[in-house]
């Protein structure tokens, strides 16, 4: 304490404790710390910095006295009004101990629980070994009490089905252990590990059909059943080899999926127990359901014509049936749920073997083995054209991304997705980079454009073209499409963009945090504060900048954290790091991206529109320059018009050839307008004879035919 002493606390009735000192030198530490943070600014920036961190403070307190305003009412104590005045500590100090005692009730619960568990199974297994008891004395009253059995509900089977397209093979087994009326189909889905037949015969049928002709059929019907994997395996039925080129060519038909239907049933004999005629009822109501018709109940079936119905006229089933009417009940409860087992089997087949995917905006049913084979065949191109180096399993590497198919068109877009939540530090880091980059873009005069800015920029050249009196009808019009931009980046030449265009001196980056208005709240999800990033030339310029954003986005500020500058050699280190570690996951290995930005990730769209911009401006900028064409450009979707054709075949040699950059168009993709043709770019169809009214200027259409 005597490195400590002042005049002011020399005297002994000033003299300080260890406990009292100890909080006084970290406020007075907070006290300087906010002195030299308003250090250098004006009174307006002053006071606006104290209401922030007042603001701060405040909204700190309420939400903490809110939190044990909540504590105090979940804990087990009298809520009249001195109750209200407890202390902090000792509310605290009740919660821990009612957490001990709820602790200690749970432990006894769940080994009641577990004794209880043990206990039912026990009895369950003692149940199911426990054969059916008859007895010759009152098996006529026997015969009247379980007279006709309910059938299996249909109902209920069909919205399983309807369910099963989103099921995986364990929430199928979860939904059918859930539904009592639906006990036989437990057997069948474990069919591989039941052995014994007589459990699944007996919820089968009904008890009076066992010692005839019937069940004799019917063994023979589960045997086929409960084989069906061995003796008729999915490569049987499976998509059929061909030479695979898009999506379109893994999506399964109509009759591709009754083919594989009767196929299947055909390998259970299922003609020999219901008929030729029950059989295509049942292929054609199962193949409605894939193909989202709306169905109802099970279809009329014909029981006459059922074979398995005439072996109800034997002696057998006639000696121990006595009422007509329960015969006749008997035979229709057999082929409904023949019918019945057949379908949910055959649903439960196709399920593995087709893969319900969105497909167009529209969902539709695919080949399983032809959407792995599309999708093998694109993890190759991926690693291909990204130059995929495998990390060595011995470096110590976490938290990589993997890479995920997304579905475009007729082809599969492997997107980068990083793991979301594991590390809030790296996607901030990313964010304070892309605002550093937006900073860099900004002073070039390179920014993202969109369609709109396109076409004003085309009329207004058209416009200049038709004060020199230049034939609009010699104008030509092209699209072209840069094939697989992002994995065309040069790493080393993206090095040099970065070098070139990186300003001399600090760049600042302010960050902030802002509260959205109830106007915005609509439209995001949970999501009530929001964290804004902005870089300038100076502190104030990307203060500003903030505003601004925080602005657009309908939020306010409620929080202005310290600047952050970056010298030039820590920008250009930063990005050489982030190049050389870009990493993903396919499967069990883990490879390093030695070519190209993967798509998906936060910086990939800037760093591609630097690489784009460089080009134009190496090679088109004294073409443009003569005010002789006009490029527009989308992305990776450029639009140019020219005078003539000479000048349009020159902007596409640069990029249909090989060139420094390494980017190529597609001639197949490229489209040329011709008189009285049209195009379409980005989705707008551009007519040729309605360019000249982009002008402003009217002319009849048979100018340009």
């Amino acid at each position: 304490m005597e490195l400590f002493k002042s005049p002011i606390c020399s005297t002994s009735s000033n003299m300080m404790t260890e406990e009292e000192f100890e909080p006084y030198v970290r406020r007075k530490r907070a006290e300087g710390a906010n002195r030299k943070k308003m250090q250098g600014l004006n009174e307006q920036e002053q006071n606006l910095l104290r209401n922030s961190i007042n603001s701060r403070e405040r909204r700190r307190m309420h939400e903490l006295n809110e939190e044990f305003e909540t504590l105090r009412e979940c804990l087990p104590y009298s809520n009249d009004a001195n109750s209200r005045r407890m202390s902090k500590a000792n509310t605290l100090l009740l919660a821990s101990n009612w957490i001990k005692q709820l602790q200690n009730a749970n432990h006894l619960l769940q080994a009641e629980l577990t004794a209880a568990r043990a206990q039912l199974t026990s009895l369950m297994k003692l149940k199911i070994d426990e054969p059916p008891k008859t007895s010759s004395k009152c098996s006529k009253c026997q015969q009247n009490k379980r007279r006709i059995p309910l059938d299996i509900g249909e109902t209920t089977i069909i919205k399983l089905f309807q369910k099963l397209k989103n099921l995986n093979i364990f929430e199928m087994r979860e939904m059918v252990r859930t539904h009592e009326e639906l006990e036989f189909i437990r057997d069948l889905i474990n069919w591989k590990k039941n052995k014994s037949l007589p459990k699944l015969l007996y919820k089968l049928t009904n008890p009076i059909l066992q010692p005839t002709p019937i069940q004799e059929k019917l063994e023979n019907f589960a045997n086929n059943l409960l084989s069906s994997n061995k003796m008729y395996t999915r490569k049987t039925l499976d998509y059929p080899n061909k030479n695979i080129k898009n999506i379109r060519d893994t999506i399964v038909k109509r009759k591709d999926c009754e083919r594989y239907i009767r196929r299947f049933l055909n390998s259970l004999k299922f003609d020999d127990l219901v008929g030729e005629n029950n059989r295509e009822v049942l292929v054609k109501w199962v193949t409605d359901i894939f193909f989202g018709v709306k169905v109802g109940t099970f279809p009329d079936i014909d029981f006459k014509t059922a074979p398995i119905a005439r072996c109800f006229k034997s002696k057998q089933v006639c000696s121990q049936i006595s009422h007509q009417g329960d015969k006749r009940a008997l035979q229709i409860f057999t082929v409904k749920n023949l019918m019945s087992v057949a379908g949910f089997v055959v649903i439960y087949k196709l399920t593995k073997t087709f893969r319900y995917i969105q497909h167009e905006k529209e969902m539709t049913n695919c080949w399983k083995i032809g959407i792995q084979k599309f999708l093998t065949k694109e993890k190759q191109n991926f690693k291909r054209m990204y130059g995929l180096k495998l990390i060595p399993a011995e470096a110590k590497v976490s938290k990589i991304p993997r890479i995920k198919m997304k579905i475009s068109k007729v082809s599969l877009r492997p997107i980068y997705y990083a793991p979301k939540r594991n590390n809030w530090n790296i996607s901030h880091f990313h964010q304070e980079v892309n605002a550093v980059l937006n900073h860099i873009c900004e002073k070039q005069g390179v920014q993202f454009e969109p369609i709109r800015a396109t076409f004003t920029g085309l009329r207004q050249f058209l416009v200049r073209k038709m004060k020199q009196f230049v034939d609009l009808r010699k104008m030509k019009l092209q699209s072209a499409d840069i094939s697989k931009c992002y994995s065309r980046i040069d790493h080393r030449k993206m090095m040099e963009i970065i070098e070139k265009w990186t300003p001399n001196g600090l760049i600042f980056v302010q960050i902030g945090w802002a509260e959205i208005t109830k106007s915005a709240i609509v439209n995001r999800k949970f999501k009530t504060k929001i964290r804004i990033c902005a870089a300038g030339s100076t502190e104030l310029e990307a203060k500003q900048l903030l505003l601004w954003k925080a602005e657009k986005r309908e939020a306010k500020i409620c929080e202005i954290k310290e600047f952050k500058a970056f010298s030039r050699n820590e920008i250009i280190n930063t990005f050489r790091t982030i190049l050389n570690g870009f990493g993903v996951r396919i499967a069990n290995g883990n490879y390093q991206i030695t070519k190209g930005v993967p798509q998906g990730h936060t910086l990939s769209p800037n760093l591609a529109n630097m690489y784009l911009a460089d080009f134009e401006r190496k090679y088109w900028t004294e073409i443009i320059r003569e005010d002789e064409v006009f490029v527009g450009r989308y992305f990776d979707d450029f639009l140019m018009c020219a005078t003539n054709q000479h000048k349009l075949d020159f902007l596409m040699n640069s990029i249909t050839k090989p060139n420094e950059y390494g980017i190529i168009a597609k001639k197949t993709k490229s489209k040329t307008s011709k008189r009285g043709s049209s195009i379409i770019w980005c989705g707008k169809n551009i007519e040729f004879y309605k360019l000249a009214s982009l002008t402003g200027l009217a002319f009849d259409q048979s100018t340009f035919v």
